[in-house]
């Protein structure tokens, strides 16, 4: 028997379905974590502009931070204005979010920071947000989850970002 004859006698219908069977599960094994991560960062970040906007809307009203994010069980919070970001930076392929060369340039020039959540002093999530929108000022250190609380301004001009600043104690 030839070499031909026995690829011949070969049934063709596996490879027609495990072949395509086998690409789908790499692709869902691949990309469907990144897109969850991507969907949430993206939801997040829009997450907090909308609440600090309606919050600047309403005169005397502050941001409650543990109501304008959705991350679950964390204690205290830190916010890193312009992070030094070394090391591998989360692309998002096909849209779901920033591309990783767009992250980099945005940290690298200070248009991007980043609010990092922590429960028992170990990092659990992190959100990131644009500072041409939200801006945290006088904002320094680690922020226990009660006193998370900030006012919102916008500025005397009108033009330019949010600005969050921690609400002092029984303000």
């Amino acid at each position: 028997m030839s070499i031909r004859s026995a690829l011949n006698a070969v049934p063709v219908w596996p490879v027609l379905v495990f072949v395509p069977l086998l690409t789908l599960g790499f692709g869902a094994f691949h990309y469907v974590p990144a897109y969850r991560t991507c969907g949430k960062l993206a939801e997040a970040r829009v997450a907090l502009t909308e609440s600090a906007a309606r919050a600047a809307e309403s005169p005397g009203s502050f941001l409650r931070m543990d109501q304008a994010v959705q991350v679950a069980d964390w204690d205290e919070l830190r916010v890193i204005p312009a992070p030094k970001v070394d090391g591998k930076v989360l692309d998002c392929p096909f849209g779901w979010d920033l591309s990783g060369p767009d992250r980099e340039v945005l940290f690298a020039s200070g248009r991007m920071g980043i609010v990092a959540f922590a429960r028992a002093g170990t990092a659990i999530d992190y959100i990131e947000y644009f500072r041409d929108q939200v801006r945290f000022e006088d904002v320094e250190g680690v922020i226990a989850r009660p006193a998370a609380q900030f006012t919102v301004a916008r500025p005397d001009s009108g033009e330019g970002p949010l600005i969050l600043r921690q609400r002092p104690p029984g303000g």
